[in-house]
């Protein structure tokens, strides 16, 4: 049955009383020329006659009365059948409205279920038929058995922890997770085992935040060029303690070489090498998120603090060595930068499906230290900015693309500033993940470097594991 609604448009219960009032007009007409019309033709042409006209005149009036109380009988009929179609016609305008509401909340792919107050009205055997709701309510394909996409952490005991989550706490991607835009999961762990290799070739290093000088611990010594290969493989232990909290901790151990000309062009031209390995400095990470993005204007805000002591061998720790020329060299590579560091930082995460935008900034105050012969050392503080894209390609695959700089402010070497100590490490990150099995991710990420301070390239590759411990 079709309603019509609409200022100039008629509805079905105005086209019934206009169909009945024709009805009744012809019912009149035909009764006229039935009955009344040959009676009044007839003329009386005598008493019996008369008698007999009266007679006829009688019969027609009473069929007129009878005639005349079936067309009230009929009339009160269509009147309450219109009232009953105006209530449907109400009727159905509400379960429309109803149903935009539901469809509005709903999210995709969700089974819409009608209210109590949307039942269909009962009009008895006289009524128009009704779709039945399972007609008209899309319905999606139950989907319970599908399996999870790999690298996504399992739910926890009850197969709850995961789904209670809000959705944009729900760690999808693991480039997010290592860039600190998402959280894991209440009882989820998480080990990452990585591997990063840095090539430079400059004369300003930054290495664990900071520049290496070789004013403060050598002497004045004047480098021409350098060549510096690392190699850091490191284990990342990660920690949901509640939906909102996480605990990280991170611990690499290094393999180092340099290879450093001095005096190039000149006859006092002369080359050194040397290598060494060790643990570095392992970091502690802390992060908690205050507020859930809406997926428009207000995005996922995650706060976190950090700390790293100074576990490695540092330049301080490691003897001289005089290779001629008026040069003295360290011995062997640090691994370390040989201060405690503290800072704070903040990560912002926008949503647009199938896209996620995340920016942040941190600040990490390395903490002075008097370091003997060298003096009181106060090394530079780290600020450092980012931002990027991460696009999911798949249910398994995601790339991403990021901006990091560090601004590392000068050294100060007992109160009075080193020159040429402050620096820029800027890189333009690329990276991708790749689901291999459930609750494992393996990520690539490449780096170009951007200033003369940053390394030329540099990649890492990472293994994380997931697990739900509860």
């Amino acid at each position: 049955m079709m309603l019509h609604r609409g200022g100039g448009e008629p509805t079905e219960s105005s086209l019934g009383r206009t169909r009945w009032g024709a009805l009744t007009a012809a019912t009149t007409i035909a009764i006229w020329l039935v009955f009344v019309a040959p009676a009044l033709a007839q003329e009386p042409t005598s008493d019996t006659g008369n008698a007999n006209a009266g007679a006829s005149n009688s019969d027609i009036a009473a069929m007129l009365q009878r005639q005349q109380k079936m067309i009230e009988e009929q009339a009160r009929k269509l009147e309450e059948q219109a009232r009953i179609l105006a209530e449907q016609e109400q009727t159905l305008r509400q379960q429309q409205n109803q149903l935009e509401d539901l469809q509005r909340q709903a999210t995709g792919g969700a089974t819409f279920v009608l209210p109590a107050t949307m039942a269909v009205p009962d009009l008895g055997g006289n009524a128009p038929g009704y779709l039945h709701t399972d007609e008209v309510i899309p319905v999606p394909p139950d989907t319970s058995e599908t399996p999870a996409p790999a690298g996504t952490p399992p739910a926890g005991a009850g197969g709850t922890a995961e789904e209670d989550r809000p959705q944009s706490e729900k760690p999808p991607e693991q480039l997010l997770v290592e860039r600190g835009g998402v959280l894991l999961p209440a009882g989820v762990l998480q080990l990452e085992p990585s591997i990063e290799y840095d090539y430079y070739s400059n004369n300003n290093v930054a290495v664990n935040g900071f520049t290496i000088f070789d004013a403060i611990i050598i002497g004045n010594v004047r480098v021409d060029d350098l060549n510096r290969n690392i190699v850091t493989a490191a284990a990342t232990a990660r920690y949901g303690v509640t939906d909102r909290i996480q605990v990280e901790s991170r611990v690499p151990f290094i393999y180092r070489k340099d290879s450093t000309t001095f005096g190039v062009g000149t006859n006092t031209q002369q080359e050194f090498q040397s290598d060494g390995y060790g643990i570095g400095d392992v970091e502690f990470t802390g992060s908690y998120q205050p507020i859930i993005g809406d997926g428009a204007w207000i995005p996922d805000t995650i706060l976190r603090i950090k700390t790293r002591v100074p576990t490695g061998k540092s330049a301080f720790d490691i003897g001289t060595e005089d290779i001629g020329n008026n040069r003295t060299v360290l011995s062997e590579p640090p691994t370390g930068s040989g201060f405690y560091g503290v800072g704070a930082g903040f990560t912002l995460v926008w949503r647009v499906d199938p896209v996620v935008f995340f920016g942040g900034f941190s600040y990490t105050n390395n903490i002075p230290d008097d370091k003997g012969s060298s003096g009181d050392i106060n090394p530079g503080d780290v600020y450092e900015y980012f931002g990027g894209i991460n696009v999911a390609l798949s249910e398994l695959v995601s790339m991403n693309l990021s901006f990091d700089d560090q601004l590392v402010s000068s050294t100060q070497q007992d109160g009075n500033k080193v020159p040429n100590t402050d620096l820029n490490d800027a890189r333009l990150i690329l990276g991708t993940s790749v689901g291999v099995a459930p609750g494992t991710t393996l990520t690539f990420n490449a780096s170009a470097g951007l200033t003369n301070q940053s390394p030329d390239f540099a990649f890492t590759i990472s293994l994380p594991i997931t697990f739900s411990l509860f």
